[in-house]
């Protein structure tokens, strides 16, 4: 990070390096002609154009199950983020009740329900319900740095059925009218509130939401001046883009329900199906809410990184159309097919700083990056030794003449007891390379060891490695480092 403090910041949907160097980012899914996942594709089975210009692909990244690093076995004291298991795949659910109608709102419920028992269990998926009070927790993301078996068990179907009636039977009771403008306000806060946790985990992630519509054009008898209409687009852009920043992928459901009059406003399926396409998800016309979750928990199996650097000149602030092709036949790919193409709001400390505090509030490890660590004791009883190798295909080399340059930093953290974090470290891991030295890079790795000095009844470390080139990160969570006695 250079020195910067962490910060709390909007995480731009590009990483920026080199001052003015900017890296659009596409979060990809793939399917064949069944519509089952694709998992075996490579940097050259693709093509991008940004505005009708073709564009040079410099990172690909694959985030699916065949992420799962294929190396050694780990040995005494050895930990990975890659090696026990497949990467999360996170999926959330949203119930938007906020948006609802008077008699809508029961119908709403039961659908997920309905859809929750069709699907059976599934690995990595969280429900949240839009409310009038905000964003409310049904089976919530696990908090970050919990221990696997203090997570508890994901509540049943019948035990989130239990928790959206409670729900239920407060929102309606406590149902206020609202302008229409409020509505869209209300719901924007809301789903710009569930991107700051769903956010926080590493790779894809996915988020269903399940609503009845939101105004979008609205007319003058629903605002609260009630003189002027209003057209809505550019803040569901705006918060598209949000979420896009995030790397969460939208896959909106129009549901539709029992006839309720009054009804003043409701979202089209063109804003729904241009959310999808802004950040790589899909949009669903009708109420098909198995649908819906099943495709979300899918493409998340089937993911890819792609990334590009558009002329500087490209950041006007203008709505850009991307178009990525898949060089073999039969695959249907899943990305976003546009963004606002904003001017530099972060410089890159404050961009790293962003993307360092989501790795630590993550309830997961982020696997962007490959990262094994060895922990030894050190020479006092409050030292760790932590060896870091880091393998070099995630990370992104650019040329320059005949060598290959690299930007990583590692950065260590320590979770206290009392929940508290803190940095105990942070060192640069750059590299200039010449093709033979990244040849060999690219067999063996980049290896950096760190002494750190651990607080008293400290038990867990967090290893965070950032490049600073793409802004991708992996993080490896090292328990019982802490040691007592003389």
């Amino acid at each position: 990070m250079r020195g910067a403090g962490l910060g709390i910041g909007l995480l731009l949907p590009v990483a920026v390096f080199g001052g003015q160097t900017r890296l659009v980012m596409l979060n990809v899914a793939a399917e064949d002609g069944r519509g089952q996942p694709v998992r075996d594709l490579r940097q050259g089975d693709f093509t991008v154009s940004d505005a009708g210009k073709a564009e040079t692909i410099v990172l690909f990244r694959e985030t699916n199950e065949r992420a799962a690093e294929a190396g050694e076995p780990l040995g005494p004291g050895e930990f990975s983020n890659r090696v026990t298991a497949a990467p999360p795949r996170v999926t959330v659910v949203l119930l938007d009740l906020l948006n609802a109608g008077q008699g809508e709102e029961s119908y709403a419920g039961g659908q997920l329900l309905e859809a929750l028992k069709k699907l059976g269990p599934a690995e990595y998926l969280y429900v949240y319900v839009l409310t009038l009070k905000g964003v409310l927790p049904i089976a919530p993301l696990p908090e970050a740095g919990d221990e696997p078996e203090g997570r508890g068990r994901a509540p049943t179907v019948a035990e989130i059925g239990q928790r959206i009636n409670s729900v239920l039977k407060t929102e309606i009771a406590t149902r206020d009218y609202l302008f229409a403008e409020d509505r869209v306000k209300a719901t924007v806060a809301g789903l710009e509130t569930l991107a700051a946790p769903v956010g926080a985990v590493a790779g894809r992630k996915n988020l269903v939401w399940l609503t009845h519509g939101v105004p979008i054009q609205v007319d003058p008898g629903q605002t609260e001046a009630g003189m002027y209409g209003y057209d809505y687009t550019p803040m569901m852009r705006q918060m598209s883009a949000v979420l896009d920043a995030q790397g969460i992928s939208m896959y909106p459901v129009r549901l539709s329900g029992p006839a309720v009059g009054g009804r003043m406003y409701q979202m089209d399926d063109e804003t729904l199906e241009e959310m999808a396409a802004m950040t790589g998800g899909r949009a669903f016309a009708g109420p098909d809410v198995v649908g819906a979750i099943r495709k979300a928990l899918q493409d998340a199996r089937s993911s890819y990184v792609i990334g590009y650097i558009p002329a500087p000149g490209s950041w006007d602030g203008k709505l850009h159309k991307t178009k990525l092709k898949c060089l073999r036949k039969g695959v249907k790919l899943v990305a976003k097919t546009e963004y606002i193409a904003y001017p530099p709001e972060q410089t890159e400390e404050a961009m790293e700083d962003t993307v360092l505090r989501s790795a630590i509030l993550s309830p997961f490890d982020a696997t962007g990056i490959g990262v094994r660590v060895k922990v030894s004791a050190g020479a006092t009883k409050a030292d760790a030794v932590l060896d870091v190798k880091v393998r070099a295909e995630d990370v992104t080399m650019l040329p320059a003449g005949d060598r290959w340059l690299s930007e990583l930093s590692v950065n260590v953290f320590e979770f206290a007891p009392d929940g508290g974090r803190k940095r105990v470290a942070e060192v640069t891991m750059d590299s200039d390379l010449t093709a033979p030295q990244k040849e060999d890079a690219m067999k063996n790795g980049f290896e950096k060891r760190v002494v750190v000095g651990v607080d008293p009844g400290v038990r867990r470390l967090r290893v965070v490695v950032y490049d600073e080139v793409s802004g991708a990160v992996g993080s490896v969570t090292v328990p019982g480092v802490g040691r007592t006695g003389p």
